[in-house]
Parts: structure tokens; C-alpha cells; sequence
């Protein structure tokens, strides 16, 4: 049987080998992913830096070749879960962010203010 002659219901079934690389990839992209929303929750931001390079790597293996009508549903819930955990990892990095933003501008003002003070541009009211 010729590629051409091969029936509708089966051009959709992805190769076994590609099958197995596709769960690994996504089983530890999800592990990876869950590690890092641990660690992030922890404050750890140094393990998150540290893991981002090789989720973002996993993510792009993952998603390199589109998902067959089979997989997409194989692994919906799975993919469901992982852009959940994903949301949930970039809100917290979004918020310690802006504490951080925050933080750095009320120091900069404590200084601005010291160093007025120490010029003698402050008067007594």
C-alpha cells in the first residue's frame, strides 16, 4: 500500500516512536513545570531562574510538530493541567516582580531622602 492509499481514519495516528517521545517530553515538562511553581511559591527565585531555559527548551519540543485530532485528546487533560500550572507560575513571577519594582523604588526615595537631609536641603516645619 502505497503513503497515498493510506485510509483517512488512519493518517491522523502518530508514529509509536513520536508517540513515546511526545509523553515523555510532556511528562517532564510537567514535572519540571510543577517543580518550579513549588519553588516559586517557596520564594526559591534562584531554582526557578535556573529551570526556565530547559522548560521553555521542553515546551518547543513539545509543541515542534502539531498534535494529531488522537493526541490532542489523549492528552487534554494533561495539557489543561501544564497551561494551568504555567497561568499560575507567571502570575506569582508577575507579582513578586512588582513587589520587588515596589521595594526598589522605596529605597531609592530612602536614599533621595537621606541624601537631602545629610546636603541640609530638609527644614524643620
Amino acid at each position: 500500500m502505497k503513503p497515498d492509499d493510506v485510509p483517512d481514519r488512519l493518517a491522523d495516528q502518530p508514529d509509536a516512536a513520536v508517540t513515546r517521545t511526545r509523553r515523555h517530553v510532556l511528562t517532564t515538562l510537567l514535572t519540571l513545570t510543577e517543580s518550579q511553581l513549588y519553588a516559586a511559591r517557596e520564594g526559591h527565585w534562584e531554582r526557578v531562574a535556573k529551570n526556565e531555559s530547559r522548560r521553555l527548551e521542553l515546551a518547543r519540543e513539545l509543541f515542534a510538530e502539531p498534535f494529531g485530532v488522537s493526541e490532542t485528546g489523549h492528552y487534554q487533560s494533561t495539557l489543561a493541567r501544564l497551561a494551568e500550572l504555567s497561568t499560575e507560575l507567571t502570575r506569582i513571577a508577575t507579582d513578586h516582580r512588582s513587589a520587588l519594582r515596589s521595594e526598589l523604588q522605596t529605597v531609592q526615595r530612602g536614599r533621595q531622602a537621606a541624601a537631602a537631609y545629610s546636603a541640609g536641603e530638609l527644614t524643620d516645619r
